[in-house]
This record gives C-alpha cells, structure tokens and sequence, in this order.
C-alpha cells in the first residue's frame, strides 16, 4: 500500500519541541500514535511493546504529505483544577499521504479506536482512514 486518506474529525493536537504543529507531518503523528498505543498497552496491560521503535520512526519521516486540507480549530477549556483557560486546539479536515505504509497500517487502525495526540482522553484525535487497508 502507497496511498492514504485520513479524516481527523475532533481536533488532532501534536506538539513537537514544545510547540503546536499547525500542519500535518506524518512522521509527527505516527511517532505520537506510537507512543500513546505503547502507554495504553503498559497501564492496562503491564505488556511493553515490542518493536523497533527508532527503525518505524525513521521509516515514518519517509511518508510524504501529498494533500492537506486541514485547518488549525482553535478552542479552550476551563480547568477547575487549574483555575485557568487551557488551549486545547488541533487540526481538523482531511490529509493524504504516500510512501511505503505497509508497516504501518495496523498502528493507524488501531490508532481509530484509541484516538492520537494531545488530550485523546477528552476526545480528541480522533480520526477514520480510508484506502486499500482502512
């Protein structure tokens, strides 16, 4: 498989170096996905995953963008707790991408249940993927 459409459909929020991305980078949110999917599996589990995390990250920066149409939704919430406004905005709409996905197929199924980035726990990151494998 070469080609891939996804639909972020609640705010996808990934931060990299401390900052919001507010463009789509594969290599960004498989890393993200990966790391999120490897947390549930120890919490609920107690099972690391086993994989060649820096080898999959490598081959994640090979994947290309070929079509964003995504936009930054910018929103907020109250924390009681915090006693403060906190930015959760992300991007929402559709992206493309190519490149040699075969190994990454299963990790972006799962990644539909379990949502990717910043605050999945409230919702966010939520995406559907479609091609020859979604």
């Amino acid at each position: 498989m070469n080609q891939l459409s996804m639909r972020l459909l609640t705010p996808l929020r990934i931060e990299a170096d401390k900052k919001v991305c507010r463009r789509f980078e594969f290599h960004l949110f498989f890393k993200n996905l990966l790391r999120r999917i490897s947390n549930l599996l120890i919490f609920h589990h107690g099972v690391e995953l086993e994989l060649d995390f820096k080898g999959l990250a490598a081959k994640s920066e090979q994947v290309k963008t070929i079509e964003d149409a995504t936009v930054f939704k910018d929103w907020e919430r109250y924390s009681n707790r915090q006693g403060q406004k906190i930015k959760m905005g992300g991007l929402v709409g559709d992206v493309a991408f190519t490149g040699d996905l075969e190994e990454f197929i299963p990790f972006l199924i799962l990644g539909e249940a379990v949502h990717a980035g910043k605050y999945a726990t409230f919702g966010m990151g939520k995406y559907e993927i479609s091609g020859e494998h979604a």
